[in-house]
């Protein structure tokens, strides 16, 4: 058993200050696990106290997070993604609220959603064109890529032309990728236009801002979990491959997490509506962790 005064002197005790008017603000957010309650006696009034020990990782875990974004939602979330108990209708809110600020950033007063889309794929050519170094006609193309891309992204496209994606892709790949090089002035064949239409599906079915708002409205618990499993799965293991010779695992560990979950919750619980693409899906992630090398990564 724990009590919320040991629980602020062993926050103390790790360097991190919290009072306890501080940790009530934090149960009442969700940061940390409601407290049972128990009198005290005789006119002493009452004391709250936690049964699981590991609520002190989580306050430590917290107090770091905070340090970090400031602001409850994100830390929340991290929290969450994490493993620590954190109510899951809060993960919901804040999921559709990001989803929903996302969908309002191409609707701007007096501005056409294709035209904010065109100015973010235009935006996008100029750095890649810095980047790659090719012409103003391959830009153009890669706008034009990319416009698609986003258009499927934001639910605003009713069906993407796969011919002309391949088209696009076929002049902007050899820019992009050395493998796709050009011979006597004509194209090789590219299977880069293949991959892109299994990628625009993918973008429509499953990863579009309309389908991600309309899952984490209605997803049950069981299937955020089952998400929220597969990244730490995923991540757990990707710190093994990767961290031998790092100091600080656990660090990369969280970023591993807080990284990828905050991006692939929502697609993840859209994938695995369909229980045999669940299988698939956590065979495929393990597979892609177990080829990655350790020189492939660095941190920033």
């Amino acid at each position: 058993m724990l009590t919320l005064d040991a629980l602020c002197a062993l926050m103390r005790d790790s360097g991190r200050n919290l009072t306890p008017r501080q940790a009530r603000d934090w149960w009442t957010k969700g940061l940390l696990p409601k407290p049972s309650r128990r009198g005290l006696g005789r006119g002493l009034g009452t004391e709250s106290f936690w049964v699981d020990l590991r609520v002190l990782r989580q306050a430590q875990a917290a107090y770091d997070l905070l340090a970090q974004h400031a602001r409850s939602d994100p830390t929340l979330l991290a929290l969450w993604l994490l493993g620590f108990p954190v109510p899951l209708t809060a993960i919901r809110r804040i999921y559709n609220t990001w989803i929903t600020k996302g969908l309002q950033t191409v609707r701007h007063d007096g501005e056409q959603p294709e035209d904010v889309l065109g100015r973010m794929a235009h935006q996008a050519a100029l750095f890649q064109a810095k980047r790659a170094s090719f012409p103003v006609r391959i830009r153009e193309k890669f706008a034009d890529l990319a416009l698609e891309v986003l258009e499927a992204f934001y639910g605003f496209d009713d069906e993407p032309d796969f011919e002309g994606l391949g088209e696009l892709s076929a002049n902007v790949a050899p820019y992009l990728n050395p493998g796709f090089s050009r011979e006597d002035g004509s194209l090789r064949p590219n299977p880069a236009a293949e991959s892109l239409e299994i990628i625009m599906k993918f973008i429509k079915d499953a990863a579009s801002l309309p389908i991600q708002q309309r899952i984490m409205t209605t997803v049950g618990d069981h299937k955020l979990i089952q998400a929220r499993r597969l990244i730490l799965l995923t991540s757990g293991h990707l710190r093994r491959t990767i961290t031998a010779n790092q100091k600080d695992p656990d660090s990369l560990f969280y970023r591993l997490v807080i990284g990828l979950g905050q991006i692939a919750i929502p697609i993840l619980v859209v994938v695995l509506r369909d229980e045999a693409t669940r299988h698939k899906i956590a065979q495929s992630l393990l597979e892609g962790a177990r080829k990655l090398r350790c020189s492939q990564y660095k941190l920033t």
